[in-house]
């Protein structure tokens, strides 16, 4: 093509240099046309596949938020039900059985959902841009900062919590740790305790009382980040 452009350029044969010029800019236009919808088809791609899988994402880290406050509720109503015997002596099995799950797990502290891996990688790789939608975009901000928020508010109580953790366990014995499913969390296994001990403890009593607080303030938060990450969910589904 160039050949033949110079040789009409030599010829000065003008209408020849416009037609080989007219090949060149079309060439170049529609090259850089189908580079552009290339492109296009490219990112609509990967525009699915973040959204397909912050659809499966989100789907489990709702899971695991209710896991969460399922097994904060067991042991506030374990302790809840303790606190009752304490106060008025009988216990039925169901109450044994609610007490010691609450006795076991009461120092555990489970954290429910976690970082959305994905809207991460897009943070990073500066492709938020390929999320057209600005709702979805502003919800998984909101919960990426409950997300923040929550690992600080966890670990502030935790370190309150362990003010109480020796009077609390003062009348308790434990075993080997275990693992508890289906969270998945080491816990240390409860093999004795003493109610009538634990009736005539004023510290322990008092302890009780400010681990269940704990534990309402810790399923507090899970119900905020689970909120925040339904929100999530709905504008993943809003077509």
């Amino acid at each position: 093509m160039f050949q033949r452009l110079r040789e009409k350029l030599i010829d000065q044969d003008w209408v020849g240099v416009s037609v080989e010029l007219l090949i060149v800019v079309v060439g170049i236009f529609l090259g850089l046309q189908a580079s552009a919808w290339y492109e296009d088809r490219r990112e609509l791609a990967l525009s699915d596949e973040y959204l397909e899988r912050l659809r499966t994402e989100f789907t489990e880290i709702k899971a695991e938020i209710d896991g969460a406050i399922d097994t904060h509720q067991k042991i506030i109503d374990g302790l809840q039900r303790l606190q009752v015997v304490l106060n008025s002596g009988p216990m039925s099995d169901a109450d044994i059985a609610a007490i010691e799950f609450g006795l076991m797990n009461v120092l555990n502290m489970d954290t429910g959902g976690g970082v959305s891996a994905t809207y991460q990688e897009i943070l990073t790789s500066g492709q938020l841009r390929l999320i057209s939608n600005k709702q979805l975009i502003s919800a998984l901000a909101e919960y990426q900062e409950h997300v923040d928020n929550a690992k600080h508010f966890f670990a502030d109580f935790r370190r309150m919590q362990m003010q109480y953790e020796r009077d609390f366990n003062r009348q308790l014995t434990f075993g080997e740790p275990e693992r508890f499913e289906p969270r998945g969390f080491q816990v240390p296994f409860v093999v004795d305790y003493d109610m009538e001990a634990m009736r005539n403890d004023a510290d322990f009593r008092q302890a009780l009382v400010r681990m269940m607080t704990f534990q309402i303030y810790f399923q507090a938060a899970h119900w905020q980040t689970a909120r925040a990450a339904q929100v999530v969910s709905a504008e993943l589904d809003n077509p």
